[in-house]
């Protein structure tokens, strides 16, 4: 079965959550590389999240 629009939405709030984590620690920490790497790469599934779920909520148009 395909994910949904839900199931976009409660995967990408969970990553979210662990970027927002993630960027008050390393705020703390700016040397950090691999936390700043771990940030871009949580980042990055973000916004394939929300191109996958924009791809699937958009009506295809007829031209």
């Amino acid at each position: 079965m395909p994910p949904t629009p839900v199931d976009w939405r409660n995967e990408r709030e969970e990553l979210k959550a662990k970027r927002n984590l993630l960027f008050s620690l390393f705020t703390k920490h700016p040397d950090d590389i691999r936390m700043s790497l771990e940030i871009k790469r949580i980042d990055d599934q973000i916004a394939k999240l929300a191109e996958q779920a924009g791809n699937k909520c958009l009506p295809k148009t007829g031209r």
